[in-house]
Parts: structure tokens; C-alpha cells; sequence
């Protein structure tokens, strides 16, 4: 029987070794190469289709008010509880509420690890609680919680103003005052707003001139509480700031009259005055 011509009659010998071995090597490299390129395609289109169903839902929910960034201190942790810090004495959260740590996260486009470290912060400044198997929750000001502030700080500021009145010059003076004069035609006119930031400002320019290094730093430790009691008696109702205006007036006129004793006199009966007219507040 004829038989037809083979690769052996083509490529006899060593021609057909060669020959066969770079055919082979040709389609080795090519199928390899189709293959690779099929299974990436393939492990991309995967990847594509899978990412979208294991990947969190945009959310839609969003805070009542933007958040504000406080860009303080280098690292993340610092300027998120910033942030915190200023919504909650802004009056962003009310008192009781409860925190979203994921929605906060969102909204300061931050992971959940700063903000959980900026709640552990906050929490040891008095400004929230942390309920096991509840979460985080705005700290509430309590009667005690006022009472204890304010106890702490007439002890205080009394031996402060007693150092510092024959010290505040003149110029100094005369910034109180004018402060004074402005917050009450904005308290005239409605405006309770300013109250607070004079109560800072006149309480804070008054520390500032004090010599003894510790007492300055033992009020700078209680800031934080102060501050929430501040803004707990800022968001009431009622004639108590003209009240506390008529006494940063009379503290003021002690000092412009270089009279310590008279000036720790009318420190203390604003400072006790106001800590009664707040709990009086956080009974309603």
C-alpha cells in the first residue's frame, strides 16, 4: 500500500529535530500566552463583579450639620477630637444622644480608628460616656457635675483675682470693659451668643495675668468641664446672663480700683451665684 509523504520525508534526521522543536516551542509560547491572557481576563471581570457586592453600601444618611474640621496637631487622632470637641460645646449632639462613629468617620472623611480614639479622649475629658454593649453617648450635665465645677473654681479664681489685681494693666482694663459693653447691647438686643464668649474672654484675660504657675495650670486641666458647663447654662432660657453681666461688672470695677479684697469678695459671689442659677437650669 502507498503510503503519503510524513515530516521523516519532508525534514529527514536532524532537519526534522530542529524544525519540530521550534514549532513546538512557537505553539508552546502562543497557547501559554492565550491562556495567561484568558485568565486574566477572566480573575479581572471577577474581581470586578465581586467588589461590588462584598463592598459597603454608599450610605445616604448624613449629620444635621456639617461637622466642623478643627485642623489641630499632627497626628489624624489630635484634630478629629478637635472636631469633636467643638461640635459638641457648638451644640451639634444634643445631651443623651447617641454617637454614629461610622457616620462621624464618613462625614471627616476619616477612618474609624482615629475617631474611636478621639471618643476614648473625649470620654476622659468628661464629654462623653461610654456604655458597655451601647456605645458612645454625649456626656449629660448633672446638678453635681455643676456643683463640682464651680466649687473647684471659686477656690481657685478668688485667690487668682486677689494676685492679679494690682498686675492687669490699664490697656488690659479697658479691653474688659469694652467687651462688657458690647455683650450687653447683644444681650439687649437678643443676642446670647456673645455672652458666652465673654465669659471666656473676661475669665480666661483675668487667669492670664496670675503668677503662680500652678494654679494656672490646675484651671487649664478643668477647661474641658468648664466649658460644658458653660455651654449646658448657653443653651437656656431665662434672665440669668444679665445677672452674671452685673457681676463681671463689679468684679471689673474692684480691679480697676486695685482692691483685691473687694475683688475676691465679688469673684466668689458670682462664681457661687452662677453655680446655683445653672443647677436651678439642670433641674427643669
Amino acid at each position: 500500500m502507498e503510503r503519503g509523504l510524513t515530516a521523516f520525508d519532508i525534514c529527514p534526521g536532524s532537519a526534522f529535530s530542529g524544525l519540530a522543536s521550534r514549532c513546538f516551542s512557537c505553539f508552546t509560547a502562543s497557547y501559554f500566552c492565550s491562556t495567561s491572557l484568558y485568565y486574566l481576563t477572566f480573575h479581572l471581570l471577577f474581581l470586578s463583579s465581586t467588589r461590588s457586592q462584598f463592598l459597603t453600601p454608599e450610605r445616604t444618611i448624613s449629620m444635621r450639620l456639617p461637622l466642623p474640621q478643627v485642623k489641630q496637631g499632627r497626628v489624624l487622632a489630635d484634630w478629629v477630637t478637635a472636631s469633636l470637641r467643638e461640635a459638641i460645646l457648638n451644640g451639634y449632639f444634643e445631651a443623651g444622644e447617641k454617637l454614629d462613629q461610622d457616620l462621624i468617620a464618613e462625614e471627616l472623611e476619616v477612618s474609624r480608628t482615629p475617631v474611636r480614639e478621639a471618643v476614648r479622649k473625649l470620654e476622659s475629658e468628661g464629654f462623653i460616656e461610654l456604655r458597655p454593649h451601647y456605645g458612645a453617648f454625649i456626656a449629660t450635665v448633672s446638678r453635681l457635675d455643676i456643683h463640682e465645677v464651680f466649687k473647684v473654681r471659686t477656690l481657685l479664681e478668688a485667690e487668682v483675682v486677689r494676685q492679679v489685681t494690682p498686675l492687669i494693666p490699664e490697656f488690659v482694663l479697658d479691653e474688659l470693659d469694652n467687651s462688657l459693653v458690647e455683650t450687653q447691647a447683644q444681650v439687649d438686643a437678643g443676642d446670647i451668643a456673645k455672652h458666652y464668649e465673654n465669659d471666656v474672654f473676661f475669665h480666661e484675660t483675668i487667669v492670664g495675668f496670675a503668677e503662680n504657675r500652678l494654679l494656672k495650670e490646675i484651671l487649664d486641666s478643668l477647661t474641658n468641664r468648664i466649658s460644658m458647663v458653660r455651654r449646658f447654662a448657653q443653651l437656656q432660657p431665662g434672665d440669668y446672663l444679665i445677672e452674671s453681666l452685673k457681676e463681671h461688672r463689679a468684679i471689673l470695677q474692684a480691679i480697676q480700683q486695685r482692691d483685691p479684697e473687694r475683688a475676691v469678695e465679688m469673684m466668689r459671689f458670682h462664681l457661687e451665684n452662677s453655680s446655683l442659677r445653672i443647677q436651678e437650669l439642670a433641674q427643669k
